[in-house]
């Protein structure tokens, strides 16, 4: 009773592990050295910190409904660990062992890290977002210096059919598709996909403008602009197809937000609009795999002996890329994801990651891993839903953190580049990027947020004591 007590003071510095946590959100933002095992490190650590402050804090039932969400990470992030793709990259020194061995122990430190915190009164999401945007901002500014020092604006368009050489080899793609970023504590060649990232991240804080008061949050309104205005830059001064379709991705999330919030009965046939997208989706991505498997099938055949469904499906870039990864999923060999060589009857293929998580997962974490992802990636953008009923975060804040996420997720579905280096060997799946940690984080805050019963204010101590004397 006595340790009890003691643990329950501690209670009294809760504002201690809230900055020790935006320390830990900062450098996740900005990516800080690049390295996993880091990020593993610092999440765990900040688990354990929580931990102490919040142990006595935790209610079972409110627990049981977040570790729903627990469930889906533990499969995806074990079954990633274990996979035949982790343990043949540290084979080939791609990875080493406590990297991969903190895969499971850094994602589900960060996920149960979401709700600790959303125990703590003094966390606020307002801080939480300036800091990661604030992050993300510096990083987005060095990276479009460096890359107009090196290259200068509008280099995309101006040396489109250039290429560099180092060291007597020509560059493996052209100057148009590269940019440079921070990557540890050296500035290297990157694909632009993964330089708009960033832009892009920093540009879902416009939504911001579109909900914040400025006569009442001046400054943050203010610096809310500057991080707009930034990432608006460093698309326009580094133009791509990636950039253009960041724009557009938060032109619709923005227009989402727009009409389910000044036409709430409008919500109902949005979310079916989404539902049905979804479930086209889906029967997309089972059309691919049926189309791409080595066992012949109608689909396949079909596809084969048309021109145009074998233009559509077979020989574009676009389709030929995720082939090699979706064409053997479920046989045996590969359930528990692919080796890095994908073995044939002939030779040995090199098998690249995609740029697609969708697709990609499949290779890094196999069948059941991928599945686990989906669930946890579709359960806790749900759950904003029954979040932004809630009353204990601001609502423009709110959708600030559902417009990151979104951002992230849906950017990401075509252009999650994870080997990225242009002259480098880098090796980073979604899984191991800060921003991921990052989103985690914000699905169980905000499923915590959801379950979490705020407990009533007392008013009058007068009038509650003659209602108890009553």
């Amino acid at each position: 009773m006595a340790f009890k007590e003691k643990m329950q003071k501690l209670s009294k510095y809760s504002i201690v592990p809230c900055f020790l946590a935006m320390e830990v959100f900062a450098f996740l933002g900005f990516s800080f050295s690049g390295n996993y095992l880091f990020y593993g490190i610092l999440s765990f650590a900040l688990f354990i910190i929580l931990l102490i402050f919040s142990l006595f804090e935790i209610k079972r039932d409110e627990f049981l409904d977040v570790a729903f969400l627990l469930f889906p990470l533990i499969i995806f992030s074990l079954l990633t660990a274990l996979s035949y793709y982790s343990t043949n990259h540290i084979y080939l020194g791609d990875f080493n062992s406590a990297e991969i061995a903190f895969i499971p122990i850094g994602l589900i430190s960060i996920g149960f890290s979401g709700y600790l915190i959303s125990l703590n009164k003094d966390f606020k999401i307002k801080i939480f977002l300036i800091v990661v945007y604030s992050a993300i901002a510096a990083l987005v500014l060095l990276n479009l210096l460096t890359t107009l020092i090196n290259f200068g604006a509008f280099h995309t368009l101006i040396y489109k059919d250039s290429y560099m050489y180092y060291g007597g080899l020509r560059s493996s793609t052209s100057v148009s598709n590269m940019a440079y970023t921070l990557e540890g504590f050296k500035f290297i060649e990157v694909s632009i996909a993964h330089y708009t990232l960033y832009p892009a991240l920093l540009l879902s804080s416009s939504t911001s403008l579109l909900y914040l008061s400025f006569k009442n949050e001046k400054k943050t309104y203010i610096l809310f602009i500057c991080f707009a205005v930034l990432a608006i830059l460093s698309l326009i001064l580094v133009p791509s197809i990636e950039g253009l379709f960041a724009v557009l991705i938060i032109i619709l999330i923005n227009l989402y937000l727009f009409l389910v919030k000044r036409f709430k009965k409008v919500k109902k046939i949005i979310n079916i609009v989404l539902i049905v997208i979804l479930a086209l989706g889906l029967l997309g991505l089972f059309f691919l795999i049926l189309n791409y498997s080595s066992t012949p099938n109608f689909i396949n055949k079909l596809t084969a002996n048309n021109a145009f469904l074998n233009r559509l499906f077979n020989t574009n870039g676009f389709m030929i890329k995720y082939s090699k990864t979706i064409r053997d999923i479920f046989k045996p060999n590969y359930f528990l994801g692919f080796s890095h060589y994908f073995v044939t009857d002939f030779y040995m293929e090199e098998v690249h990651l995609t740029g697609s998580y969708l697709f990609d997962s499949f290779m890094t974490s196999g069948v059941m891993g991928a599945n686990g992802l989906f669930v946890l990636i579709i359960a806790g953008i749900v759950n904003f839903n029954g979040y932004m009923k809630k009353e204990d975060d601001e609502d423009s804040y709110k959708r600030i953190l559902l417009s990151f996420v979104l951002m992230f997720y849906l950017y990401s579905l075509l252009y999650g580049d994870g080997e990225y280096a242009i002259y480098y060997h880098v090796y980073k799946p979604i899984y191991m990027s800060g921003p991921f940690l990052l989103t985690i984080f914000i699905f169980f805050y905000v499923c915590a947020k959801k379950v979490i019963k705020k407990p009533k204010e007392i008013i009058n101590t007068e009038e509650n004591e003659q209602y108890e004397a009553i």
